[in-house]
C-alpha cells in the first residue's frame, strides 16, 4: 500500500496527543466488532483481537491521563480528524465478503492483515511523535506506546503465519487489493 505517512507537522502537541488517544479508541473500536465477527471461525483469534482491545483501551486511558496533566481538562477525542490512511484500513475491511460472521481463512488472513497494517501505521504515527516531541515525559508515553505497537505487530504476524498457507514473518501482510 506504499509508505504510512507522517502525522500533519501544523498538529499542536496538545492536538497531537487528542488525536493519539483517538486513534487507540478507534483500534479498540474496530478490534472488538473483528473479534466477534471472528467467533464463528475460530475461538483462539476472536479472542487475540478481544484482548487487543483491552489493551487499546488502556493506551488510550494513558493518553486521556497524560493529556489531563500537561493540558488540563479531557482530550475531545477528534474522530473525525483520523488521518486517512488509517480510515481506509478500516473501510478495506467492507470488501470482506457480504456477511457479518468471517468462516473461511482468505478472510481471516485479510482482517489480520489489516490489522497489522493499521498497527505498523499506529507505531509509525508514535515514532513520529516522539521525534516531534520536546516534553522528555510526553516523549517517553510515545515511545513506549511504539513499542508496544511494535508488539502487537509481531503478534498480527504469528497469527498469520499459524493460518493455513500463513505468510511467515519475513513476507508481508496481504495488501487489501488481495481483497477483491
Amino acid at each position: 500500500m506504499g509508505p504510512h505517512p507522517r502525522p500533519n507537522h501544523a498538529l499542536s502537541p496538545q492536538r497531537a496527543l487528542a488525536l493519539a488517544a483517538a486513534i487507540e479508541v478507534h483500534n479498540a473500536s474496530r478490534f472488538l466488532e473483528w473479534s466477534h465477527r471472528l467467533l464463528a471461525f475460530d475461538l483462539d483469534v476472536a479472542a487475540f483481537f478481544h484482548g487487543l482491545v483491552e489493551e487499546e483501551h488502556a493506551h488510550a486511558k494513558e493518553l486521556a491521563e497524560l493529556y489531563a496533566k500537561v493540558f488540563g481538562g479531557t482530550p475531545d477525542f477528534p474522530m473525525d480528524e483520523l488521518p486517512q490512511r488509517l480510515q481506509e484500513y478500516s473501510r478495506a475491511v467492507s470488501a470482506i465478503a457480504g456477511h457479518f460472521l468471517i468462516v473461511e481463512p482468505r478472510s481471516v488472513r485479510a482482517l489480520l492483515g489489516i490489522a497489522l497494517q493499521i498497527e505498523r501505521f499506529t507505531r509509525d504515527f508514535y515514532t513520529d511523535l516522539v521525534r516531534r516531541t520536546e516534553d522528555p515525559a510526553q516523549a517517553a508515553v510515545f515511545l513506549r506506546l511504539a513499542e508496544y505497537e511494535a508488539e502487537h505487530e509481531r503478534a498480527f504476524e504469528l497469527q498469520l503465519a499459524a493460518l493455513p498457507d500463513g505468510p511467515t514473518k519475513s513476507k508481508t501482510a496481504p495488501d487489501t487489493d488481495d481483497l477483491n
